[in-house]
């Protein structure tokens, strides 16, 4: 019988195939768009760990400790079905180490995606936006290009969770400064948004954008009849994802939850808990 192939030497034939040959050449920065294959049964294991040494091993390829490196974020695949499903697919944990090895790595970028997604494909072919939204990084990180008659940078990213504060049987989300500004629901649609309790069973909710009283900045509100004393939000997080949160220049706001809970993904063994948060 053939012996199967392991995960790291696919990655290592993949190097020697594929980057060894252009190693040493000049490069201004890289657009890695990868993550599908850590979205099935156990794959997902040491990503948290290979991921953030694949963005190391390619600048040491190219000899530039600084080198930057765009992430694309996987899009979803696969079919909506129950709420555990959803809550503990592989797809959340790979976009949730992107996110966090973006939050943790200098000079990287992560490029949301979780929008573009479809139910019949692992690769969806809505590529525009994708490209739509990875050259905006590209001009302000990698090229430095201004905004229109304004030194301000190009803005690239869409709104990042801050914090969730749960008082009065709601929660309330704010987002980074300049990642919120003009944060809106698209069409004021509040898809999804869940909660969960104690119990940590997750509901579907409702939300609003409201404002801070003591900053004015905008932020979140969100609440469900289900979950009257509620502990933790996510947003967008799911196999398939859905939520129509965005900023001014109408860049999706990225998949979030404000828990650390553990994680058993389907078709798997053994548990995720999140290694730091951003």
């Amino acid at each position: 019988m053939a012996r199967r192939e392991t995960v790291l030497e696919s990655v290592n034939k993949a190097f020697i195939g594929s980057l060894a040959p252009i190693a040493k050449t000049t490069i201004r920065g890289i657009l890695f768009y990868q993550g599908e294959n850590n979205s099935f049964t156990t794959a997902w294991k040491p990503f948290h760990r290979t991921f953030p040494t694949v963005i190391s091993d390619w600048r040491k390829a190219f000899s530039d400790s600084e080198l930057p490196f765009g992430i694309i974020q996987i899009a979803g695949w696969s079919n909506r079905r129950s709420m555990k499903y959803d809550m503990n697919h592989h797809c959340n944990i790979v976009r949730g180490i992107q996110f966090d090895t973006w939050q943790n790595t200098p000079n990287t970028g992560l490029i949301v995606t979780c929008d573009t997604h479809s139910n019949g494909s692992i690769h969806p072919s809505r590529k525009l936006p994708v490209g739509g939204r990875s050259a905006p990084w590209a001009l302000s990180q990698v090229y430095d290009v201004k905004q229109a008659r304004s030194d301000k940078p190009i803005e690239w990213r869409g709104s990042v969770f801050s914090s969730a504060e749960f008082t009065d049987g709601k929660a309330i989300a704010t987002f980074e400064a300049g990642t919120d500004r003009g944060l809106r629901l698209d069409q004021d649609v509040d898809v999804g948004f869940v909660l969960a309790g104690n119990d940590r069973v997750f509901y579907h909710a409702h939300a609003r954008i409201s404002q801070s009283k003591t900053d004015q900045r905008p932020q979140v509100l969100v609440w469900c009849d289900e979950v009257p004393d509620p502990v933790a939000l996510r947003y967008a997080f799911s196999n398939l994802p859905m939520g129509g949160l965005m900023n001014v220049r109408e860049l999706p706001a990225y998949p979030f939850r404000s828990d650390d809970w553990s994680m058993t993904p389907h078709q798997s063994t053994g548990w995720y808990t999140r290694q730091s948060n951003p």
